[in-house]
């Protein structure tokens, strides 16, 4: 089961390799807290997916400040509407994860939780450095 579970996250940084998106110092350091024997369970491997959501959160705030001091009043009066819309997204869907996917028999699916709450933060992150990036062009 633990195989399957660090698969499963495994899977989930690769995928975002193979989409043409570079694999991130958060990516690398989350790949290391899975591979480390006392992160092998259940617990160990929910608590790297959160040092990494916790990480790509800074990384988030980072880049929207980045964005806030680039933009006209027009650009951060829309930022700052897209990201409260964001969050409100995000605490809705993080509570229809948890419904949905902790409802089922056992502990694995908490660390499927994990990652998904992991790869939507990141998600964002990188769209708001994209944007930062072609403001930079």
């Amino acid at each position: 089961m633990k195989l399957i579970l660090l698969t499963f996250f495994t899977i989930l940084t690769l995928s975002q390799t193979l989409l043409g998106q570079e694999e991130h110092w958060i990516d690398k350091e989350l790949d290391a807290c899975l591979s480390i024997d006392s992160n092998q369970t259940t617990y160990g491997m929910n608590q790297c997916a959160y040092e990494g959501q916790q990480k790509w959160d800074k990384e988030l705030n980072k880049y929207y400040k980045l964005l806030m001091n680039k933009l006209d009043a027009n650009g951060k009066t829309s930022l700052k509407e897209s990201q409260r819309q964001w969050i409100k997204y995000r605490d809705k869907e993080f509570e229809f994860i948890q419904y949905y996917y902790l409802q089922k028999q056992g502990t694995m699916w908490t660390n499927v939780v994990a990652g998904i709450k992991y790869h939507f933060i990141r998600n964002r992150a990188l769209e708001l450095k994209r944007i930062h990036e072609i403001l930079d062009y």
